[in-house]
């Protein structure tokens, strides 16, 4: 069982408490948190801090949980619809930037030789 609390100093700003079911127990959240924190110290990808999180149910919420800053903007599940072509394809154009770059990490020995999840 890991748990980080939040610092006082990472309670300014918006957050969010992201809440797991118990799929893949202790594993699954770590997973979260390391590839967040990976992705944020390796890429300019725009990823929400991780302020705090506990990877077992054992706690005073009764499940997982990760507690991020609140990313500003909107969800593209909540736009899509309502978005142009123009934007939908300045938005894929984005996402594939952000897959090249992971990609670029690679070169010339590759970072990700396998399927699976980085861990703390």
């Amino acid at each position: 069982m890991a748990s980080i609390p939040a610092t006082e100093k990472s309670t300014q700003g918006p957050q969010i408490m992201r809440v797991s079911l118990p799929v893949y127990p202790h594993r699954k959240t770590r997973a979260e948190v390391a590839t967040l924190r990976w992705v944020c110290e390796n890429t300019t990808i725009p990823v929400p801090k991780v302020f705090g999180f506990h990877d077992s149910n054992d706690n005073e919420v009764g499940f997982e949980w990760i507690l991020v800053e609140l990313m500003p903007g909107t969800s593209a599940h909540g736009r899509w619809r309502t978005m142009s072509m123009e934007q939908k394809v300045a938005f894929a154009n984005q996402i594939a930037t952000f897959q090249a770059e992971m990609l670029r990490l690679g070169k010339p020995e590759a970072i990700f030789r396998s399927i699976g999840t980085l861990d703390l």
